[in-house]
């Protein structure tokens, strides 16, 4: 499984970030938000980072954006605690 790190610096993240004018985080954000059933809570103290993840609820992926996210960063397949590698 994929840790958070890779989610800045994936190439399909970064790909849909450019296209879209937005930051890799603003579009992990919004593919996190566009799920149900899961809650994110986006942690910064930076007043930037703040504003930048308010503007990440206001993208909303396309289909073939959102299949990419999928393909590239899958759901787990089994019940078990994610290991996050900050």
């Amino acid at each position: 499984m994929k840790g958070p790190a890779e989610w800045f610096t994936g190439t399909v993240v970064k790909e849909v970030a450019a296209n879209r004018g937005a930051t890799p985080a603003q579009i992990a954000l919004a593919f996190i938000l566009a799920k149900k059933n899961v809650i994110t809570i986006p942690k910064t103290s930076s007043p930037t980072r703040v504003t930048e993840n308010y503007k990440a609820a206001e993208i909303t992926l396309t289909a073939l954006e959102s299949d990419l996210l999928d393909k590239a960063f899958p759901p787990p397949t089994e019940n078990k605690a994610l290991k996050l590698g900050w």
